[in-house]
């Protein structure tokens, strides 16, 4: 069992990259958890409030590694447009993490669902 709540939130951020809001249900988000339905629904009370936290440990760690990274091009003295670039290309290219950004792909499928 999954016991800190940030690696909790992590697994279901990447079960949620992974497959997508829609195609990710409540018992996939049991499995990557490790918790139990009784956890789940006392902790999160529902996939949605699920996805919500997933997005804010999503922005934490982003948080995170953009102020590694500019801590490190400070000190390498790094042009403010490479820093820039740097940032952006930031969520695409991490060995951790799935490809793409999450929020951009959570856009391009809820966004999707929610024109008239």
């Amino acid at each position: 069992m999954l016991s800190d709540a940030s690696v909790v939130e992590t697994a279901m951020m990447i079960q949620f990259w992974q497959r997508g809001y829609y195609q990710t249900t409540v018992d996939d988000l049991l499995t990557v958890s490790q918790l139990s339905r009784t956890q789940f629904y006392r902790q999160y009370h529902s996939k949605r409030v699920a996805l919500r936290r997933s997005l804010e440990r999503y922005q934490i760690t982003l948080d995170e590694q953009l102020d590694q990274l500019i801590q490190r091009e400070r000190a390498r003295q790094t042009p403010l447009p490479a820093l820039i670039a740097a940032c952006l290309r930031l969520p695409f290219q991490s060995e951790r993490w799935p490809a793409g950004c999450l929020m951009v792909n959570l856009m391009a499928e809820i966004g999707r669902r929610m024109r008239p």
